[in-house]
């Protein structure tokens, strides 16, 4: 990473969920900086063992900000989650591979808010506009 960029460290987790399971469960967020949470963005890139008719659930949701998205997603989507509880399910028979990864910000440097958007929405970049709040 470059000197500049606002973060030390970039934390990265392959999952491997067999059809019909939870991951990343219970729900939980990064979105403050406090006892037992950090402010950290993800971003999760799946896959699935049959691509052209896989597909799993990825549920984000924030009482906070009054927001809660339910989206299917399927082979090659990335979905970038700043805020809110998230939680991922595949469908039954349908085995589910995501890399899931998040800057960590210098420890005295600025605040992911501070590089964020704040109107910052979870999203799947590259879908079709309008396929979900904040699309890309």
């Amino acid at each position: 990473m470059p000197p500049d960029f606002p973060a030390d460290r970039l934390h990265v987790i392959e999952v491997w969920t067999p059809g019909g399971n939870w991951s990343s469960y219970p729900p939980h967020k990064h979105e403050h900086d406090r006892d037992g949470e950090s402010e950290l963005e993800e971003t999760y890139y799946y896959r699935l063992r049959e691509p052209e008719n896989g597909w799993a659930v990825q549920r984000v949701y924030s009482d906070e900000r009054d927001f809660d998205l339910v989206e299917t997603v399927r082979d090659g989507d990335l979905l970038l989650i700043p805020w809110g509880y998230h939680t991922t399910v595949a469908a039954h028979g349908q085995d589910l591979y995501y890399l899931t990864s998040w800057p960590v910000p210098h420890q005295n440097g600025p605040s992911r808010r501070s590089r964020t958007r704040a109107s910052s929405t979870p999203r799947t970049p590259g879908r079709t506009p309008g396929s979900m709040p904040g699309c890309l």
